[in-house]
C-alpha cells in the first residue's frame, strides 16, 4: 500500500483545502460536507479557514 506524504496545506475560500504532496501533485478538497459532523466548524467564533 502506498502512502502519499503531505508537504503543505493551504486554506482556500468556501471551506476548501489545497493539499500539496511531496511528489509535486496538488489536490483540492472540499470540507464543507464535514461541517455537519464537526461542531467546531459551525461555531462562528472559531473559523479555521479565516485568513484574517
Amino acid at each position: 500500500m502506498m502512502f502519499h506524504i503531505v508537504k503543505e496545506i493551504s486554506a482556500l475560500s468556501n471551506m476548501r483545502l489545497a493539499v500539496q504532496f511531496t511528489n509535486g501533485t496538488t489536490k483540492l478538497y472540499d470540507v464543507k460536507p464535514l461541517e455537519k459532523n464537526f461542531q467546531s466548524l459551525n461555531n462562528s467564533k472559531i473559523n479555521p479557514y479565516s485568513t484574517a
